[in-house]
């Protein structure tokens, strides 16, 4: 019987811990972009459009590098 409301109680605390959503800033540490993504002619989407996008959505804080 202990068992049992142990396991009880462990799944009450996780349904808890989980009804709660995020709402704080995004930071987005894996970034590709690179010349594949936009060669400065043609692509996806050019970087202006990319950072807007991110920043749209919530985005504080980018670490991009480049190959």
């Amino acid at each position: 019987m202990g068992r049992a409301v142990t396991a009880i109680v462990l799944i009450a605390t996780g349904v808890a811990a989980q009804a709660a959503g995020y709402a704080g800033p995004l930071f987005d540490t894996h970034l590709h972009y690179n010349q594949e993504a936009w060669d400065g002619n043609t692509g996806p989407f050019p970087p202006g459009e990319a950072l807007a996008r991110m920043q749209r959505n919530g985005v504080k804080a980018i670490i991009a590098n480049s190959r």
